[in-house]
């Protein structure tokens, strides 16, 4: 195969028959490269090498189909690149030559030789846990019995931390997502972090001090029913207030920023959902929600360490879901859409380092100012390197149980060693007030 800069400048046939021969067989290849494009136990090196053969074939595809564009164009190479049709193909160039930039960097980064042991460590607890058949229940909700008590409380908090309650009509809740008052019945209070993992698994992951938040009011929200419903699917996520080009500047100053601004990102981009109306009580539709800032009534705000581990989630959920169903080019655009866009999971002494970054990377966001500074703190004890090894093997049970009938194979993530004893969850970030999300941390 051609180097991507041979494919757009080097020579092909003049003839609209010739190049229709050469399409017909750039077609061949992108459906035999694509039959080979799917993720097994993670998208690793070998997924985004895939893609990236996939995506070479791509471009190879559309500088074909360029030309003969060109070729059947009754005027010059000036008109013609100024034409509609012109502009489309080069922009579909473009597009490609861009993605494959993307999938061979991804190819390098995820490539084991550039992973130190630790990287690969934390990689083994990410590959156990957000596996399609293993994990990526995580962020669902309504395994077990929850404590009605605690839920009762936790609801309270959220009512009184987030000033939801309407001053003269006891029934009314505010919903900052809709920014309306909905009834007290149709409002629920929503975990970020999901409940069902318990204080213990909670601490695994964010730090033996975050078991609190579990029922805390800077690990929930308050929303109408339906949003709840999509919010625990992963259709929707919570990410900052900051424009996609500002990168890490527009995060930095949204960190130190008081109180920190929140909008809706609707990731399930399909028109059945997009066109949908939110309830039959209220005009809005999902596509409504996308970028719609939270009206919030008060200046408390939930964490953003744990919106960020449901938006990452929520991704390779939505990632995955496309995988398993022979979409696994759906895959390549959502995650070639997060590369190199920064994490800003806030900076504090809750969460492993190299967790942390395990989870980005798998995303595709790149390592940044947030995490620095953490090689120069504590390192997590052996208890909390057991803790972790519990909430996988815990986890593992889950959703062997849920999902017996399409557990397989437990073994399912090829050529990577999975054992985690003795795993080093490294050192923590920040000092445990430098988070700033609520008073609760």
């Amino acid at each position: 195969m051609s180097s991507d800069s041979t494919l757009a400048t080097g020579s092909l046939p003049d003839s609209i028959e010739e190049l229709e021969k050469e399409r017909k067989l750039a077609n061949q290849e992108v459906t035999t490269e694509l039959k080979a494009l799917k993720a097994r136990g993670s998208f690793n090196s070998q997924f985004w090498d895939q893609a990236h053969r996939v995506q070479k074939c791509k471009l190879r595809r559309s500088v074909i189909e360029r030309k003969i564009s060109r070729t059947k164009f009754p005027g010059d190479e000036e008109n013609y690149n100024k034409s509609p049709e012109g502009k489309s193909k080069l922009q579909q160039v473009n597009a490609q030559r861009s993605l494959c930039k993307i999938t061979k960097r991804r190819a390098q980064a995820k490539s084991p030789r550039n992973k130190a042991r630790s990287a690969k460590q934390a990689e083994s607890w990410l590959t156990l846990f957000t596996t399609p058949k293993m994990g990526l229940g995580i962020t669902g909700t309504g395994a077990g019995q929850r404590d009605s008590s605690a839920q009762s409380n936790f609801r309270a908090q959220l009512i009184e931390k987030y000033g939801a309650q309407h001053e003269t009509e006891s029934k009314w809740l505010w919903c900052p997502i809709l920014h309306s008052w909905e009834l007290s019945s149709t409002m629920k209070a929503c975990h970020i972090f999901p409940w069902l993992h318990s204080k213990a698994n909670i601490r695994a992951i964010f730090g033996r001090r975050a078991g609190k938040d579990i029922f805390g009011p800077s690990n929930g929200l308050l929303m109408h029913e339906v949003i709840e419903e999509n919010f625990d699917k992963g259709k929707l996520v919570i990410v900052p207030d900051v424009d996609d080009l500002s990168g890490k500047l527009g995060i930095m100053r949204w960190l130190f920023s008081k109180p920190r601004n929140f909008k809706v990102q609707v990731l399930d981009r399909s028109e059945a959902f997009l066109i949908r109306q939110v309830h039959p009580n209220h005009p809005l539709k999902y596509c409504d929600l996308d970028n719609r800032v939270l009206s919030f009534r008060t200046d408390f705000r939930p964490a953003a360490r744990y919106l960020y581990y449901h938006y990452c989630v929520s991704i390779l959920k939505t990632s995955w879901s496309h995988n398993n169903n022979g979409k696994a080019s759906k895959t390549v655009e959502i995650l070639a859409q997060e590369t190199d866009k920064p994490i800003w999971a806030t900076p504090g002494r809750y969460i492993a380092r190299n967790m942390l970054q395990a989870l980005a990377e798998e995303v595709g966001h790149s390592e940044n100012a947030l995490l620095a500074g953490a090689d120069s703190c504590l390192p997590v004890r052996d208890m909390d390197k057991m803790a972790l090894v519990e909430l996988t093997a815990a986890h593992v049970q889950r959703r062997q149980a849920l999902d017996s009938d399409l557990f397989h194979d437990p073994a399912q993530v090829e050529g990577q060693d999975l054992t985690l004893e003795g795993s080093s969850s490294e050192s923590t970030l920040g000092s445990d007030d430098s988070d700033g999300d609520s008073e609760t941390e």
